[in-house]
């Protein structure tokens, strides 16, 4: 039998996923345990082929709940860092299903964050990835382009930049 974590919520039906790695098993409150260990033995053959794959894959749910995450920390976040910076006005401030960029930064100055970054809110030192993204796009709001004044912003806020950003290169490659 397979470890697994337990949610309950006010659901219906059962619901089984793998995410990082470990098996997530949704239930209705009152559902009983034996039933679920139950549930759980009968989809071994998945949870072993969802087990052997290099990346778990993404189900709706999973992406909704880490935007609904991480919205409230970003928006916050951003005001932080940017006080004081001089920064000309940040229309909005959203947070995406993007799949190939950490972070964007219009013409309009609207900032958007991909859902991913969700995976770095569980300690300080991972939060740091999360602002040194953040850093990047704050940038962008004054310098639309990578030259070198974008760079000394981004390094003038934020030296360890470069580190951080290798941390976050390291850690996606393996997840």
């Amino acid at each position: 039998m397979h470890t697994y974590t337990l949610i309950r919520t006010h659901r219906k039906t059962l619901a089984l996923q793998i995410r990082q790695g470990k098996i997530i098993v949704r239930a209705p409150f009152l559902f009983p345990r034996f039933f679920i260990d139950r549930f759980v033995r009968s989809k071994h053959a998945w949870i072993e082929k969802r087990l052997h794959t290099t990346r778990p894959s993404m189900w709706e749910e999973d992406i909704w709940e880490m935007r609904a995450q991480l919205t409230p920390y970003i928006q916050k976040r951003v005001r932080e860092l940017a006080e004081g910076e001089h920064l000309p006005p940040i229309q909005h401030v959203r947070v995406t299903r993007a799949k190939t960029r950490w972070g964007s930064c219009s013409r309009e100055n609207h900032l958007c964050f991909s859902y991913r970054l969700a995976y770095f809110l569980d300690t300080p030192e991972k939060r740091r990835v999360i602002d040194a993204v953040i850093y990047h796009e704050l940038a962008h709001t004054l310098e639309k382009n990578h030259q070198k004044p974008f760079w000394n912003l981004v390094i003038g806020w934020m030296p360890e930049y470069r580190e951080v950003v290798k941390r976050l290169a390291n850690y996606w490659s393996i997840v």
